[in-house]
């Protein structure tokens, strides 16, 4: 994968996490979780470093996975796995439900961009071949 296409990923990736919280924002949803017997509030920070992770973890296992036999295939099944994963477990912390809908959303945009820009990318794009010029 092209280095220009890697990090074309991860920011889009991560632009994303940010207009969709932006919107959940914009439409007054309490973005806000409980975490044991406190409440955390979810800023931009956290948005973007989440959203940041997310890719770079996708785009680096990306790059080792679809290097080995059925590589693309595995890669796929692990990323589907960690956002059921990340679905389950984040967004159900929302302390009202316009929240959970609201990062329930957010994980799937962030994760299904992620899988869809990657999957069937080769591991090292080639240069075209050169052609030489008829005259």
């Amino acid at each position: 994968m092209s280095r220009n296409r890697a990090v074309g990923t991860w920011v889009t990736a991560v632009g994303l996490g940010v207009i969709g919280w932006a919107l959940a924002r914009a439409a007054d949803v309490p973005m806000e979780v409980k975490t044991g017997g406190s409440t955390e509030r979810i800023g931009l920070v956290s948005v973007v470093l989440a959203s940041a992770m997310a890719g770079g973890g996708a785009v680096l296992s990306h790059h080792w996975l679809s290097r080995r036999p059925h590589g693309e295939r595995t890669w796929r099944i692990v990323c589907g796995a960690l956002l059921a994963v990340s679905i389950l477990v984040g967004p159900l912390a929302g302390t009202t439900t316009s929240t959970k809908l609201s990062l329930i959303a957010l994980h799937l945009v962030v994760g299904i961009a992620l899988i869809v820009s990657l999957s069937g990318v080769p591991a090292r794009e080639e240069p075209a071949p050169l052609v030489p010029a008829r005259g």
